[in-house]
């Protein structure tokens, strides 16, 4: 039954695991996690709570399962709540509570929370640190993200893409964007894509095109976007020859890329 049930809620079949549980001759703690955070997901909180209370024996797993549903879903009082509640909380229960407050746009909530959290635990995960780069940057509070990135001794790949990927949002900040970028043991495509964007937006054409020449990989729509930036500066020569390499590289150009050559060819 349990499995029955987890299979029908992880795949979103609300209505066939309600069913399922139903039937069940005796709820397992599992299945009513199972069943509590389906009802989470499909929005009925009253029914998630009824649930869940019929966890005899619940324990910091099913506490913390049922914080973070309410966490994903944006339902920040039913959170709290549960928070509040937790007899012991772990740091998973701290991680939870501070995901639904960024989750609802109070970063700075969420991070009067970590301060509560022993700076060893800090230290070690940087998932929370992660979540509150992300969290302020969503809500251009880019100096608040950098206090928390600067803050940590060793950031994780993750934290360095975040806050590379917020600090380009802000024209004042790509300078000190660069920097961390460059600084970067490793860089994922995500990235780059977001430098090389803001390059284009924010710099001359000349040095988007020196960070274009030095990407390891390039796509298809990053040859596009070079190519319009020189038609759009008016370096018509240059957008051409780069058409062409781009061809030479052995991508096929798109058709708003063959606009921007006739265009240029037009001209």
């Amino acid at each position: 039954w349990n499995n029955l049930l987890a299979a029908y809620a992880k795949e979103g079949h609300f209505d066939e695991a309600r069913r399922a549980f139903k039937r069940m001759p005796q709820f397992s703690m599992e299945a009513c996690i199972a069943m509590s955070i389906a009802c989470v997901n499909k929005g009925k909180l009253q029914s998630a709570q009824r649930v869940f209370e019929k966890c005899h024996h619940k324990d910091i797993l099913s506490w913390n399962s049922i914080l973070a549903a309410f966490a994903r879903s944006g339902h920040l009082l039913e959170a709290k709540l549960v928070f509040k509640r937790i007899p012991r909380r772990d740091f998973g229960s701290f991680k939870g509570i501070i995901a639904a407050y960024v989750k609802k746009g109070k970063p700075h909530k969420g991070r009067m929370i970590f301060r509560r959290i022993p700076q060893t635990s800090r230290v070690l995960d940087p998932e929370i640190s992660e979540m509150l780069i992300r969290g302020y940057g969503s809500q251009g509070m880019v100096m608040e993200a950098k206090n928390v990135f600067e803050s940590m001794p060793q950031p994780s790949a993750s934290c360095w893409a975040a806050m590379v990927e917020c600090s380009v949002k802000n024209k004042l900040l790509l300078e000190f964007a660069k920097v961390v970028f460059d600084a970067m043991p490793e860089r994922n495509f995500s990235t780059w894509d977001s430098i090389f964007g803001a390059y284009l937006r924010l710099k001359s054409v000349e040095e988007s095109r020196i960070l274009f020449d030095s990407v390891p990989e390039r796509t298809s729509s990053w040859w596009s976007s070079m190519i319009s930036a020189y038609t759009r500066q008016g370096y018509p020569a240059q957008a051409l020859r780069l058409f062409k390499l781009m061809d030479l590289d052995g991508f096929r150009p798109d058709y708003g890329t063959y606009g921007t050559a006739l265009f240029v060819c037009s001209s």
